[in-house]
């Protein structure tokens, strides 16, 4: 391709095809005028720019760029060579980050999302927790009632030993009476076990001995496991 000469409202300005960059958005022109090359929007400029039909003034042009070219046209090449190739870098991390930012914004609607569908689940796990913990308030509300009456039966007895006290309950079948501090205790000793009918809630099995003053036999064994009449199905009348 050879040096084209086209003006611009008036101002001529030198078009070299081969100091073009390539990939690059501008075209670079040069202008005899003020012996400068110039950057310009490649897309704008080609709609604007017209051929020079000052026929008289195109050798002077072409003359007077090829001056410039011989004298500066090396290192100005070095130097927009230097700076795309830096544009390049940063226009790469911008767009790095936009990717980068989308994501996030992707991932944090998403997450919106994802909350608005649970909204319903997390507010009938609410519930249950509530209620879970009213229901524990209550048992526990039940349990001490129960624990303090029957410390109140118990005491005028004068029982000596934990064990009267599960006898007591046994024989009078008071399980119906004291269901969630009362039950099947399972003990354990030596690898062996068994289950021991009226047996205190291990929770207040210290409180009762201490509040009645009781001793146990000493027997080595440990509970492992506690069962309230009140889960157990039957009448405990009978027990």
């Amino acid at each position: 391709m050879t040096i084209w000469v086209g003006q611009v409202e008036g101002e001529a300005l030198v078009f070299d095809p081969s100091i073009q960059l390539p990939d690059c958005p501008h075209l670079f022109l040069w202008s005899p005028a003020s012996s400068t090359m110039g950057k310009f929007i490649a897309e704008g400029i080609r709609k604007r720019i017209k051929p020079c039909r000052n026929e008289d003034n195109l050798a002077a042009y072409i003359a007077a760029y090829k001056l410039w070219h011989t004298n500066h046209a090396s290192s100005w090449i070095e130097n927009e060579k230097i700076y795309y190739e830096k544009r390049k870098l940063l226009d790469a991390e911008l767009e790095r980050k936009r990717i980068e930012q989308e994501e996030t914004r992707r991932k944090r609607e998403e997450a919106r999302i994802l909350y608005e569908l649970q909204e319903p689940e997390r507010v009938a796990e609410e519930a249950r927790r509530k209620a879970k913990i009213a229901a524990e308030f209550q048992r526990s509300q039940i349990e001490e009632k129960e624990f303090y009456e029957l410390v109140a039966e118990l005491k005028p007895l004068e029982f000596t030993h934990s064990s009267h006290v599960s006898n007591y309950i046994k024989r009078n079948k008071l399980g119906n009476k004291y269901r969630y501090i009362s039950g099947i205790l399972r003990m354990e000793k030596d690898g062996d076990s068994w289950a021991y009918p009226g047996g205190i809630q291990p929770k207040f099995y210290a409180r009762l001995c201490d509040e009645l003053g009781l001793s146990n036999k000493g027997s080595g064994a440990v509970p492992i496991s506690f069962e309230p009449f009140d889960s157990i199905k039957g009448d405990h009348e009978e027990r």
